[in-house]
């Protein structure tokens, strides 16, 4: 942790569409820089053995009691816990699925915070068509592998090869 007199940074990061080996390097140095990692949604167990090879401390609510909460009170219990961070000097990064500002807590969790005084970074996700790539050649690969045959097929929804 830094001095007291330091101020706490806040970095709010995406890790993209459920797929944590696409974070950007950015986020992956910014996690390395951490003390703490926290993480409110998700698949905690996963993200835990991606991040705690880069960030020792990580952070996460898996209780009846907190998922039984409205969305403004689960943001008000880890906010609380991390401003109080915060004020001892620590950088913290917040981890969320998808873009941290777009149908996220991350957009909530950094108003928070910043009402009590502390700044925030937005690290933002690859963006979606690049992840939706991804998922695509992905999804293409496991498909020609499992078809065994010399064409390549895709199919959409709409049921066309």
């Amino acid at each position: 942790m830094r001095k007291k007199s330091s101020p706490g940074q806040l970095f709010i990061c995406g890790l993209g569409i459920n797929i944590l080996q696409d974070i950007t390097l950015r986020t992956r140095e910014i996690l390395k820089s951490c003390d703490a990692v926290y993480c409110i949604n998700g698949d905690w167990r996963k993200i835990a053995g991606f991040v705690k090879g880069l960030c020792p401390k990580f952070r996460y609510y898996d209780t009846k009691d907190f998922y039984a909460l409205d969305n403004k009170k689960r943001i008000q219990m880890a906010g609380k816990d991390i401003c109080a961070e915060l004020d001892k000097g620590a950088r913290i990064a917040y981890l969320t699925y998808g873009n941290p500002m777009l149908f996220s807590e991350g957009s909530l969790l950094l108003r928070y915070c910043g009402a009590r005084g502390h700044k925030g970074v937005v690290i933002t996700a690859p963006p979606p068509s690049t992840a939706f790539s991804a998922l695509w050649r992905r999804r293409a690969k496991f498909s020609y592998m499992a078809s065994r045959s010399a064409i390549l097929t895709c199919s959409l929804k709409s049921g066309r090869p």
